[in-house]
C-alpha cells in the first residue's frame, strides 16, 4: 500500500508513488515493513502506519539548486537557519559513502522532541539529500534500517 501525505491530508495513491519511483533517477530498497508516501514532490518510506507517517521516516531527494540556491553550502545554510535552533550540527563528513555534508539536529515539532540526520552527496553533478527524521524515543530503534536505506542507493 503507498501512501500520500501533505500538510494536512493522507491518503492511499499507489498511482503517485509509482509516477515519482519512474521519474527519480535513483532506487532505493527498503527494510521490510516500510511503506512509501508522497511528502510534497518525492518519496518519503515509514515503519508506521497511517496516522504515525512523520514519526519516523526517511526520504531522499534530488535537490534543486539551479533554481534557489548557487551552492550546496547555501542550501544547507538556509536549511540550517529555516529550522531556528541551535541544535544543528554541520560537518564535513567521511562517515557515509559520498557523502560531502552531515547534519544533525535535535528540535521539538508539534510537541514532540525528534532528532534529524541530514546526509548530503554528489552524484553525477547533482547534489542529494538523505533524511532520517524520528521521534527521539524511536531514534536509535530505526536508526540501523534507516542506514540500510541509504546504503541501498542505487542510480539508474
Amino acid at each position: 500500500m503507498a501512501l500520500l501525505a501533505s500538510c494536512s491530508v493522507i491518503k492511499s495513491d499507489a498511482d503517485e508513488v509509482d509516477k515519482i519511483r519512474k521519474n527519480q533517477d535513483f532506487t532505493v530498497i527498503t527494510p521490510e515493513g516500510w511503506t512509501p508516501f508522497v511528502d510534497h514532490h518525492y518519496l518519503s518510506y515509514t515503519p508506521h502506519k497511517t496516522g504515525k507517517l512523520f514519526r519516523t521516516y526517511v526520504s531522499v531527494e534530488k535537490l534543486p539548486l539551479e533554481d534557489v540556491y548557487t551552492t550546496l553550502d547555501d542550501y544547507v545554510d538556509y536549511w540550517i537557519k529555516y529550522r531556528k535552533t541551535d541544535e544543528v550540527k554541520k560537518a564535513i563528513s567521511s562517515d557515509f559513502d559520498n557523502a560531502i555534508q552531515t547534519s544533525t539536529e535535535r528540535i521539538d515539532y508539534d510537541g514532540q522532541k525528534r532528532r534529524s540526520m541530514n546526509i548530503y552527496f554528489e552524484y553525477d553533478n547533482y547534489y542529494y539529500q538523505f533524511v532520517y527524521s524520528s521521534v527521539d524515543e524511536d531514534y536509535d530503534q530505526y536508526f540501523e534500517p534507516a542506514m540500510q536505506i541509504y546504503d541501498s542507493i542505487s542510480f539508474k
